[in-house]
């Protein structure tokens, strides 16, 4: 077996660049548009997106996780792999982009924003095919250059909506179809993508059905998973809709969209080194131990990150979020904390379910997903009417953390997915400390801290003493270091087909 020196460091940084780009386009859009549009436009806005999003992880992610679990093991043949998936991405983007087309009217959406929605349907599933390609070739720079060739454009289109005051519903929308073509142009230019992604010519149909049929059987659990899985998630919205409650979706949608994007900063690179390294590893040496200390390490840095970034947002989350959007739009402290601890529940679930997803178990997933998003309809069915917003946030942070710890429990017998005692104890105190100061600090000195940054004095102390108290973990700061592993290279794609 042939062995390749791999700096995870260097990835992280690349794929960090490439998450924080979007990150801060969430932020402009979120921005931008919600100063454009009433709650109630930005609600329609949302919801088009989230069942966009829903569609999409049903059709598509079945292929994008056949293509992590499939292309390690065809090392010799990655091309001939990806102008396979290609061909099936091809027509799953179709047939998608028309149900999007005729699914979006149903939700009061005009025919016209219907339209525009079916083309962000075909060019993001694309896209997710290319993206989740060259993430499982371990090829960040091309991800990178994509992503810059994404944000650009729809930072300037988005900006010159707003400069001629045109944003809508619909104009918003398009902007993220324009986005996703940007980056599908340079994507398309690179040979791994096989030119011929969408050329039938010479193909055996034989072949053709054959792989069809292992990629489903493995990745059609995925898209009852994916679908579950944003059932729990995003279904608040719609039910939010169905209560009459039009004005509490918008606010929702934004305050979630931003801190979701807050979040990704950090959370995503780390997920999108670990992922196909894990994947690897199992497919070459099935080191259990190897894969659940990355789990372990990982985990780690979430809980660390998180709960610094919920006591945050718990103390200073009403005037943080005042300065990206308007009034109209403001939650209480402990809704914005609670979302946030939903979102990073959420990213540790993509690392407790692992031992599932690498060993074939993709219909644990799903039944666990099923069970969690049951729970998640009849609970907010239940109270929603009677409490609103406020149980709505509740339920989506219990049903993270059902679904997180019913992951980790189902993992157990491969390896434990859990973060050390120790370390709970060490943040929890650090937190204690930071809070302590912030309250002393904005007991002894409540100003701004001046009129141009109206924001309390706490809250800058608060961040400084966090991020100081963070890198202080050996998990954090070690991301810092150069830092090599071993690891192996798959030799033969038959093993696996």
């Amino acid at each position: 077996m042939r062995i390749t020196i791999k700096n995870n460091n260097s990835d992280f940084a690349m794929y960090f660049a490439a998450k924080l780009g979007p990150a801060l386009l969430g932020f402009l859009n979120v921005y931008l548009i919600a100063k454009s549009l009433t709650p109630e436009n930005y609600g329609k806005y949302s919801l088009a997106i989230t069942l966009i999003l829903l569609v999409n992880q049903v059709f598509g992610s079945w292929l994008t996780q056949a293509l992590f679990f499939f292309l390690p093991k065809c090392a010799g043949q990655a091309t001939g792999m990806a102008s396979w998936f290609g061909q099936i991405n091809f027509l799953v983007a179709v047939v998608g982009s028309l149900i999007v087309t005729g699914l979006l009217p149903l939700f009061e959406i005009d025919v016209k924003m219907a339209f525009v929605g079916g083309a962000v349907f075909f060019a993001q599933t694309y896209w997710n095919y290319l993206s989740t390609l060259y993430q499982s070739l371990e090829r960040p720079r091309i991800q990178l250059i994509a992503t810059i060739c994404q944000v650009s454009l729809q930072i300037l289109v988005i900006f010159s909506l707003y400069f001629f005051n045109a944003i809508s519903a619909s104009s918003a929308l398009f902007t993220v179809f324009i986005g996703f073509a940007a980056g599908l142009v340079f994507f398309q230019k690179k040979s791994e993508s096989g030119r011929a992604t969408v050329d039938f010519s010479g193909i055996q149909t034989k072949n053709f059905l054959r792989y069809t049929k292992l990629a489903f059987f493995y990745g059609g659990p995925f898209s009852l998973w994916f679908l579950f899985s944003q059932i729990f998630t995003y279904s608040d919205r719609f039910l939010l809709s169905w209560a009459g409650l039009a004005h509490e979706v918008g606010k929702y949608s934004a305050t979630r969209d931003l801190l979701l994007g807050s979040a990704s900063i950090f959370a995503m690179p780390l997920l999108m080194v670990a992922h196909p390294m894990i994947m690897r590893v199992w497919a070459e040496r099935k080191d259990a131990a190897e894969i659940g200390q990355i789990i372990q390490n990982n985990l780690t840095k979430i809980f660390v990150v998180g709960t610094f970034f919920c006591l945050m947002l718990y103390l200073y989350g009403a005037p943080t979020l005042s300065m990206f959007l308007p009034a109209k739009y403001q939650l209480q402290n402990y809704e914005y904390a609670m979302i946030g601890a939903a979102i990073f529940f959420s990213v540790a679930s993509m690392y407790a379910h692992k031992a599932l997803e690498v060993t074939g178990g993709t219909m644990k997933m799903a039944a666990l997903g099923g069970g969690v998003a049951l729970f998640s309809l009849l609970a907010n069915a239940v109270v929603i009417r009677g409490f609103g917003l406020t149980a709505v946030i509740l339920i989506g942070l219990l049903s993270q953390m059902i679904y997180y710890f019913g992951a980790a429990y189902l993992s157990r017998k491969l390896w434990k997915v859990h973060v050390s005692m120790k370390r709970i104890i060490t943040t929890i105190l650090a937190a204690a400390v930071v809070w302590t100061i912030c309250w002393l600090i904005d007991f002894n000195y409540p100003h701004s801290i001046s009129t141009m940054l109206p924001l309390p004095w706490g809250l800058l102390a608060g961040v400084i003493i966090s991020l100081m108290a963070i890198l202080s973990f050996p998990e954090i700061n070690s991301m810092f270091y150069s830092r090599t592993t071993a690891t192996g290279i798959g030799s033969d794609c038959r093993e696996g087909l």
